[in-house]
């Protein structure tokens, strides 16, 4: 899911930078109407998490899927792209990378501000992790 995303934001970049743009400029008052920015993001999101309802409490996979949604959508681009200086390429692969973090360290210790460690009825599975650099 995270990679069709990734591919759809970079995919329709200059409509994804306007829409951001018209959300951020003030209504003048009136009520904004922007069809593209309803958060279907958060549904699509929500539904490729949904076989965590075993492992995790519902409100901690809302706080997940808007985690992950933080990390994928056009904001992150922007920010990786025209203030971080990367290229789409490295964006793209950081803003995957970053989602598979927030994934992999839900499942490991939880939500933050989720409380204790899952009881054993809530024990999540423990990815293997494996650290890549010399700590």
């Amino acid at each position: 899911m995270v990679i069709e995303f990734t591919r759809m934001i970079v995919g329709t970049e200059a409509q994804q930078r306007t829409m951001l743009r018209l959300s951020l400029e003030p209504a003048d008052g009136r009520e904004q109407s922007l069809p593209l920015r309803q958060g279907r993001a958060i549904a699509w999101i929500a539904e490729a998490l949904a076989p965590l309802r075993k492992q995790l409490p519902e409100q901690e996979i809302h706080q997940l899927v808007l985690a992950i949604r933080s990390a994928i959508g056009i904001e992150s681009l922007v920010w990786l792209t025209d203030v971080g200086g990367l290229s789409r390429e490295a964006a793209v692969a950081s803003m995957r990378w970053s989602a598979g973090a927030l994934l992999s360290q839900a499942l490991l210790a939880g939500m933050p501000g989720a409380g204790p460690a899952p009881s054993a009825g809530h024990q999540p599975a423990k990815p293997q992790v494996t650290p890549r650099y010399p700590g």
